[in-house]
């Protein structure tokens, strides 16, 4: 099934061969984050595959059209607020339950 999607998106099919069951998925999800891209459903896998983002520092330039060399826009968040590097299941990841919610509802508590 990935190799059909590959192909309606004019990609090379990949050889099942070199796949065991945990590089297939890896692959699954990697296609998942193209497709979905920029559509607020990384968060969601993050925490359900319970697994920490990638992220490289951009240092990289280009020409533009005006022969003036830019700077490629990378990541620029490398690591959390408290200076920790990014990892599976941190407390950076979940929302907080709003403060009006915990003040109506006398069943939550801080």
């Amino acid at each position: 099934l990935l190799n059909e999607l590959r192909r309606k998106r004019a990609l090379s099919d990949l050889d099942v061969a070199n796949f065991d069951k945990s590089k297939a998925v890896q692959e699954v999800l990697l296609e998942r984050r193209k497709e979905l891209w920029g559509e607020g459903f990384r968060l969601y896998d993050i925490l359900r595959t319970q697994t920490a983002p990638v992220r490289r520092e951009a240092n990289e330039t280009f020409v533009d059209e005006a022969g003036k060399t830019v700077a490629v826009m990378g990541h620029y968040i490398l690591k959390f607020p408290d200076g920790s590097s990014l990892s599976p299941n941190s407390k950076y990841f979940l929302f907080p339950i709003p403060l009006n919610e915990l003040n109506n509802n006398p069943n939550l508590q801080n």
